[in-house]
């Protein structure tokens, strides 16, 4: 839901869009709807534009100029099943369940077309909120991950924060992001480097926490059964003692776990942002692998990386960022 001026807009799954006219709040009453064949999931509100994510078949832009009689101004199929829109910058980011995040280039609303995206390996894209140049997606069990959208058609992922369960509702205020971590309730994160992302408070609800909204200190929660509302001010002071300092030097650490079966962990400091490749090479020094290729920013970046076509034996990764080069170890165990 979206609320600008007098009206409210409803993302009302099979029923499409509903506008609720909310000029006296104790009497409102619908004043018009553009229904279609899909399944309105959520929305995002920017100007005379809605902008809703059709779980069935992609982004739908719906004129809302006259919000008596809305209608389709333009439309985007994407490969997955959008559960989240979010808005900004002449782009619809979208979270496409199975097919990661989508980005859409929506400058001109009656053509929109994908730029760019970024996928989720092993994961969902349930939802996402935008924090500067930053997609924040919430994942599933994947916890919350974040994508560098400085360039919208090279998206890539440059840290992420684990969740003790099920990421799916998520708010961005400032440098922190709340999210709705379904029974295991309320997790708010720092992100003001979203290379190293740190959870700073939390609640355990009595519900299953599904969505959430903050103004200042203050966090709303959908908790299924429960409305709730927490102060944060604590868990929102960010102390000096907690401020990230970027890393003086290169380095690839060593990944983990090592040895490993199907996933492993890297993880790499840079003192600037600059373009890197960390490639995997088997014993005998065949390329056998690419982890990562292009421009990544300064800070501790971590990539996880799926090698399942790895037979067991000895691997060596290798950083190479301009004249730098480092080179880890790992092990396979199949």
């Amino acid at each position: 839901m979206a609320i600008s001026g007098n009206y409210a807009y409803i993302a009302d799954y099979e029923s499409g869009l509903r506008v609720i006219n909310i000029s006296d709040p104790q009497n409102p009453f619908e004043a018009g709807y553009y229904d279609f064949n899909g399944a309105a999931r959520n929305l995002a509100l920017s100007g005379d534009y809605v902008h809703v994510a059709d779980s069935w078949w992609g982004l739908r832009i719906i004129n809302i100029s006259n919000p008596q009689y809305p209608f389709e101004q333009g439309f985007c199929a994407t490969p997955g099943s959008p559960g989240g829109v979010a808005v900004s910058g002449g782009y619809a980011y979208i979270a496409d369940w199975d097919a990661g995040l989508r980005i859409i280039n929506i400058s001109n609303p009656t053509h929109p077309a994908e730029v760019g995206y970024c996928e989720i390996p092993d994961h969902h894209a349930v939802n996402v909120a935008i924090l500067e140049n930053y997609a924040c997606v919430t994942a599933d069990s994947g916890g919350v991950r974040f994508i560098d959208v400085t360039n919208p058609a090279d998206p890539f992922e440059v840290g992420y924060s684990d969740t003790p369960g099920y990421a799916s509702g998520i708010f961005v205020l400032g440098t922190h992001v709340f999210v709705a971590v379904g029974s295991s309730g309320l997790r708010i994160i720092n992100a003001a480097n979203p290379s190293l992302p740190f959870e700073v408070g939390y609640y355990d609800t009595p519900g299953v926490a599904c969505g959430v909204t903050a103004n200042g200190s203050l966090a709303y929660l959908a908790d299924y059964t429960h409305f709730e509302i927490f102060d944060c001010s604590d868990a929102l002071v960010v102390e000096k003692s907690t401020q990230v300092q970027m890393p003086k030097q290169f380095a690839l650490n060593q990944p983990y776990p090592n040895p490993f079966n199907n996933q492993i962990m890297f993880s790499f400091s840079l003192p600037r942002n600059c373009p890197i490749s960390l490639v995997i090479y088997d014993i005998e020094g065949r390329k056998v692998g690419t982890v990562v290729k292009g421009n990544y920013p300064a800070g501790v970046n971590r990539i996880e990386y799926d090698a399942s076509d790895l037979s067991s034996g000895v691997y060596f990764a290798r950083l190479m960022a301009g004249d730098f080069s480092q080179t880890q170890k790992m092990v396979v165990l199949k």
